[in-house]
């Protein structure tokens, strides 16, 4: 990862153009957690859409790895974006001690933890995993058949 606060950064660029870069990673950020959500969203509907599909364990286990892995690569994406992000802020800061009139507007850019986000992430995978399984286990439990694929 580049350490920005290494850079020599007297000469090279100011501190609206460093914000803008934060604002794009903002974006590529906000881009990521989207298509996160269509993809949930999306895998819930095809699961739910009627009684069969809830109870097949098979098809539901291919998407449910297939959906990992998506949600493994996403994660990863964001975890780089929001290293970035936190390494940006760190130099927009030490600009901004030149320039207190955006004082106001950097405080208002907020990056997570990236431990946070990795516990956030992982919580929503795994609701989403427990969602997609929840009619099997259910039907397990009870000792009746899940499904024509059992």
């Amino acid at each position: 990862m580049i350490n920005f606060l290494a850079l020599d950064t007297s000469n090279s660029i100011d501190l609206l153009d460093l914000l803008k870069l934060f604002q794009e990673l903002e974006g590529n950020i906000n881009t990521l957690w989207n298509f996160f959500a269509v993809v949930v969203i999306a895998l819930l509907g095809y699961v739910y859409k009627d009684e069969a599909m809830r109870e097949d364990w098979r098809t539901k286990l291919g998407l449910s790895i297939g959906f990992v892995v998506f949600a493994a690569m996403n994660q990863y994406a964001l975890y780089g974006a929001f290293g970035m992000a936190d390494q940006l802020k760190e130099v927009i800061h030490a600009r901004a001690a030149y320039a207190p009139e955006f004082k106001g507007l950097i405080d208002a850019h907020y990056v997570s933890s990236l431990r946070g986000l990795n516990v956030f992430h992982t919580t929503l995978i795994i609701m989403v995993l427990a969602a997609i399984w929840i009619p099997n286990i259910v039907k397990w439990r009870s000792g009746t058949s899940a499904g024509s694929n059992a």
